[in-house]
């Protein structure tokens, strides 16, 4: 983690470009800035400075089409080509004394030597590698590092503090927001003696790949909708990025890394964890996050990855069918399932509106149904086809 210049509220506000880009306009950041001025002036420092997280996913041409991919050959792929096949069993071990891996250790538990072939080339005897398509399953699970993102932070806490924080909360924001969208709530926190932060959801403010392939310009950048392992594997990361983030708040205190910073009077987060509050899509990430983290491995790790206790603000379960569900985006999902479904939608959308335009999703589907009664129980069948394909996912 790295920590840059600190100084107060209003006048990291007033400076800050995000907040116009992703959050709102010039008039709300002035009210916001104006109620901080008038009932608590100077007494919240922000900080921006960014932490190092792995990222799993793509950046380039593939961002889109391409899932996690597995950092291992598969033990299940592996074990059924060596099975009754000496010759194989025989090029298999003569790899594996070449990583320095015991080959009767690998064959009586493969699972326990998964770790070791991590990273690791695996070919059969005529050359072909194991396991091409990298599918991560409990046989494979671990994915592989496509990139190390330096991912910006807002940090806010107590300009003069009286002695040390009461703790630290860690805020993840709603689909289409930014971390930005902070600047509403946290001085709150701040006035009662905690620390908050706020990274950016992959694809998501300063995160978006670029003004286009960004969820605050089309929902559908993060919510895939055409490669469902993709949807799927935006929200994994999400999860990474707040376990990671948790960790390293957790490492660089203990290595005395926030001793210069604002974060200095931060109790131990070893005996006093960071709390979480997650808004919407935030807190539908911070449920798998919390429960995930706070599992128990052994007592130095736990220590870096528990949470206290968390908030999970306007959240959900089965997202698909909250999606499908919800006033803002059931539309959306709704038209844009239907426009691959083959039910004659997407040559009657030909004529019902301009892509972009104020409910444009909606009322074309509404012209739909009024069309022919029949077109309603199409969409609806169609969405229940693709609500339990993309929960399977």
């Amino acid at each position: 983690m790295t920590f840059g210049d600190s100084d107060d509220f209003a006048v990291i506000l007033a400076a800050d470009d995000n907040f116009t880009k992703y959050i709102s306009n010039e008039t709300v950041r002035s009210f916001v800035i104006s109620q901080y001025t008038t009932a608590t002036p100077g007494t919240v420092t922000v900080t921006k400075g960014t932490v190092n997280l792995p990222y799993y996913l793509e950046t380039g041409a593939d961002w889109s089409t391409q899932p996690f991919e597995s950092g291992s050959t598969s033990l299940a792929i592996v074990t059924n080509t060596i099975t009754d096949n000496e010759a194989e069993q025989t090029h298999f071990a003569e790899q594996l004394v070449s990583y320095n891996i015991d080959p009767t250790e690998f064959f009586a538990d493969p699972a326990s030597k998964l770790q070791d072939i991590l990273g690791r080339t695996f070919t059969k005897v005529d050359g072909s590698r194991y396991d091409t398509d990298r599918i991560i399953t409990q046989y494979s699970p671990v994915p592989v590092v496509k990139s190390v993102e330096a991912v910006n932070f807002l940090l806010y806490t107590p300009t003069n503090p009286t002695g040390a924080l009461d703790g630290l909360v860690i805020y993840q924001h709603g689909i289409t927001s930014a971390k930005e969208n902070s600047y509403f709530f946290a001085n709150n926190l701040v006035a009662n003696n905690y620390a908050v932060i706020a990274i950016d959801a992959p694809i998501h403010g300063e995160r978006s790949l670029d003004d286009q392939r960004s969820a605050n310009t089309n929902v559908l950048a993060y919510m895939n909708l055409s490669v469902l392992p993709v949807a799927r594997d935006n929200i994994r990361q999400s999860m990474l990025d707040l376990i990671t983030l948790r960790m390293a708040l957790g490492t660089t205190q203990a290595a005395g890394g926030l001793n210069t910073t604002p974060l200095a009077v931060l109790p131990s987060l070893a005996t006093t964890p960071p709390s979480f509050i997650g808004h919407s899509l935030g807190g539908i990430l911070g449920v798998p996050t919390v429960a995930q983290a706070n599992r128990t491995l052994n007592s130095a790790a736990d220590a870096f990855f528990s949470f206290k206790n968390a908030s999970f603000v306007n959240a959900g379960g089965q997202i698909s069918n909250l999606l499908l569900g919800s006033e803002a985006f059931g539309p959306v999902v709704t038209h844009n399932v239907a426009l691959a479904a083959g039910i004659g939608y997407d040559t009657f959308v030909a004529g019902c509106g301009t892509p972009g335009e104020t409910d444009y999703e909606k009322n074309c589907l509404e012209a739909f149904e009024a069309d022919d009664p029949s077109n309603y129980s199409k969409l609806l069948s169609t969405n229940a086809q693709f609500g339990f394909a993309a929960q399977t996912f």
